[in-house]
């Protein structure tokens, strides 16, 4: 089975997808990528995604591929962590990083599995979940899709399934 097709199966309730969003999240950070069911060595993981390393490296942040404002991405973003009572560590990945908008979808999916038969709450974090993914998530993970000049298979499988997960999401909640 391949990443994909696991990615079908948990996506199939909130638990699954809150820890699909988590393994993305992980996978899309230097340490996460190499314990990542992927496997993807550091060295890969710099070439093909740190541009501080590599020239040729895709940013993993939101904001590179963004026509805003930074100060304004930043704000909307810490705005909805805010929301949720979540705050930013001062020696944290940026607020737009790849693998801290996919936690941040990992937590709205772990509240979503545990607010089971609460109608309102619900309805709030689906749409929470919709704004996120199409505000934000998407074009990230879009940027990258489309800057990405690794050949590795392993670093273009992970940017493929993060982007079908998030593309297939925004279908689901878009239902919703």
């Amino acid at each position: 089975m391949n990443a994909r097709d696991e990615m079908a199966t948990l996506a199939g309730d909130a638990a699954g997808r809150s820890g699909l969003y988590g393994a993305l999240a992980s996978a899309f950070t230097y340490d996460g990528a190499a314990r990542s069911a992927l496997a993807i060595p550091g060295a890969v993981f710099n070439e093909a995604f740190d541009p501080s390393v590599c020239r040729t490296a895709c940013s993993l942040r939101e904001g590179s591929y963004a026509d805003v404002d930074q100060s304004a991405l930043f704000e909307e973003l810490m705005r909805f962590y805010g929301f949720f009572g979540l705050g930013r560590e001062e020696r944290a990945e940026m607020p737009d990083h790849l693998s801290v908008e996919f936690q941040f979808m990992h937590f709205l999916a772990h509240l979503e599995s545990r607010s089971a038969g609460d109608a309102e709450a619900l309805g709030s974090l689906a749409r929470a979940q919709r704004d996120f993914l199409q505000r934000h998530l998407r074009r990230a993970v879009h940027g990258v899709r489309g800057a990405l000049k690794s050949a590795d298979p392993r670093c273009i499988e992970l940017v493929e399934t993060a982007s079908d997960f998030v593309d297939r999401e925004i279908e689901r909640l878009a239902q919703a």
